[in-house]
């Protein structure tokens, strides 16, 4: 009898785990298409040739060195990126994908763990409906498609941003101190695939730990120093060699002082740039001279200054970054900027309208969670602090990708939502919405 009870659970567990399964495989398969039709139409950007330089110096000689020496002979340390995702396509170099369409198809099958551990969220946080909705929409999803073959440290990134707040969910239900060490570690590796994601360290996930229910103060406590402490295990090599070979010290990446001084100079605080990025503006042929981590501090501290001695601009300026980011701000401008980032100018206006239809519908879903504080964090978090981060560098896309699969657990709730309220919706009795 046991037996025969459990058997419709386990069922209809299956069946959500192959619909699962199928939309995961209509993502890869969807950014495959797009590889096909699109991808020989695009050329990779800077950032993304450094990467798979940086790969092929880490296959080839096992040494982190600054890729553009490289061809003059000279092996230098560097701090430019984040070691992961270069790490990650060394590996890949490793196992004979050593060519950019190779790693961009590894680009595409990544997105099939983004999908499923997106369901997966959806399912923690609003049921398994939810949890299939959202995992269609990151498959389907314009800006998702396109990063997904850019060889740019997002594809690795969003992913475990996604499995951190998974992790979360799963640490909060039980109140476990290891589980939330499991989800500390994690938002360590995903700093050492973005810097600036450091933030989810040192701020989401702390504010998950508080917000976590029914736990003693004493417990959340020790909670939180577990997710810091695991997370500092986790980026302290690369910080420990960082000190150790970059005079003066660099942390957790060298570009954060070049995205700061191109953000903050005459052209980025007034006129048709304004809330942009000037590369003209990081005086880069003295890197050279100056070396990487001394021309780092230089271009920090003019950056600093700058902002400074324009103060009055700041909350202007930052306005228009947080606008442009989320594409409010001069939609079709944004997409010819952001082109150059192994980007189609023709997807980038398609992925725009996709972007907006998706902001508008997570505000309902976002209302909905209203009184559940923790899993309000966890889909708007990753939003908030993207927003800050645009805030405080420059108007770019990027910033906002890892916010994009928990906006999609927003758009999931709303679309339930709305269909609880159609006339079929009530004729099966569900006349009201709630969320488990």
């Amino acid at each position: 009898m046991a037996g025969d009870q459990h058997r419709p659970g386990l069922s209809r567990c299956w069946r959500w785990a192959t619909g699962l399964t199928a939309i995961a495989l209509v993502g890869v398969g969807f950014r495959l298409t797009y590889l096909a039709l699109v991808g020989p139409h695009v050329k990779l950007g800077l950032d993304s040739i450094w990467y798979v330089l940086e790969a092929t110096s880490l296959a080839n000689s096992h040494h982190y060195s600054d890729p553009v020496l490289i061809f003059q002979g000279i092996h230098r340390p560097t701090a430019n990126f984040p070691p992961l995702y270069p790490l990650f396509l060394a590996v890949l170099y490793r196992l004979g994908a050593t060519t950019t369409h190779d790693y961009q198809v590894a680009g595409a099958c990544c997105s099939g763990a983004t999908v499923v551990l997106t369901g997966l969220l959806g399912r923690r946080i609003g049921g398994p409906v939810v949890g299939l909705v959202a995992a269609g929409v990151v498959a389907v999803s314009p800006v998702l498609v396109a990063t997904d073959a850019t060889v740019m440290s997002e594809t690795i990134a969003v992913p475990l941003t996604v499995a951190v707040l998974l992790a979360a969910t799963w640490a909060a239900a039980s109140g476990s101190v290891p589980r939330w060490g499991l989800v500390g570690a994690l938002a360590g590796l995903v700093a050492l695939a973005r810097g600036e994601a450091i933030g989810l360290a040192i701020v989401l996930v702390p504010v998950l730990v508080m917000g976590a229910p029914g736990v003693s103060r004493r417990r959340r406590l020790a909670q939180l120093g577990t997710v810091v402490g695991a997370a500092a295990l986790m980026v302290a090599p690369w910080l420990i060699r960082n000190v150790e070979v970059f005079h003066p010290p660099v942390l957790l990446s060298s570009n954060l002082d070049s995205v700061l001084s191109g953000a903050n100079c005459g052209p980025a605080y007034h006129g048709p740039m304004l809330g942009l990025w000037d590369f003209n503006c990081t005086d880069y042929s003295r890197r050279a001279v100056l070396g990487e981590a001394r021309y780092s501090r230089q271009i920090g501290d003019r950056a600093a200054h700058y902002a400074a001695d324009h103060a009055g601009r700041v909350p202007l300026v930052m306005g228009v970054r947080i606008l442009r980011g989320w594409g409010l701000y001069d939609p079709a401008q944004q997409v010819r900027v952001e082109a150059v980032e192994s980007r189609s100018i023709g997807w980038g206006q398609f992925a725009w309208f996709g972007s907006m239809v998706t902001l508008a519908l997570a505000l309902p879903g976002m209302v909905s969670l209203r009184r559940r504080r923790f899993k309000l964090a966890v889909v708007a978090g990753p939003a908030a602090l993207a927003t800050a981060v645009l805030a405080l560098t420059w108007g770019d896309q990027r910033f906002v990708l890892t916010a994009m699969p928990a906006l999609a657990v927003a758009v999931a709730l709303s679309v339930l939502w709305l269909c609880h309220r159609l006339p079929f919706g009530r004729r099966r009795g569900a006349s009201t919405f709630d969320i488990p």
